[in-house]
Parts: C-alpha cells; structure tokens; sequence
C-alpha cells in the first residue's frame, strides 16, 4: 500500500499523524483543542519548516583553543584541598 504513495505524501502523512498524536495529548492532558480545519494546514507549514532548516548549510564560526585550566596530578601523587 505504501509504495503507492510519494516520498512527499508519506512524509505528510507521518506529520500528519504525529500531529494528531500531539494534539488528542493536549486534549487529554491539558484540555485544549485546535480545531481540525487547521491541522492540514499546520502540518503542511511545520513540514515545509522543517525541510528548509535541515537543507541549510550552516557554517560555524572556527574558535581559538583554549587552554585548559586544570589538569590531573601526575601518577602517584594526591592533592588534597583543605
């Protein structure tokens, strides 16, 4: 059945029903309900979002190493802080 489907469709359709997962917890939990005519909508947007931020190509800005500032007693030996 499912290889009837489209990568897109079957994406959605997990959005979908995560969706709805999430929202009968917040029915159950919190007594709040979105109304279902929203739904589509909100998982379509949420998806879209969700592609665009893992296709970024994000650069990290390169760092100075810093040196630490502690480092362990050589072998043998105990250091006791009183």
């Amino acid at each position: 059945i499912l290889g009837r489907f489209s990568k897109n469709d079957l994406e959605t359709l997990c959005a979908f029903v995560w969706f709805l997962w999430s929202e009968r917890n917040e029915a159950a939990h919190r007594n709040c309900v979105q109304p279902v005519a929203l739904a589509l909508a909100y998982v379509e947007s949420w998806l879209s979002e969700y592609k665009l931020s893992n296709h970024l190509n994000v650069t990290l800005p390169i760092t100075a190493t810093v040196a630490p500032s502690w480092y362990p007693q050589p072998f043998g030996k105990l250091k006791l802080n009183v």
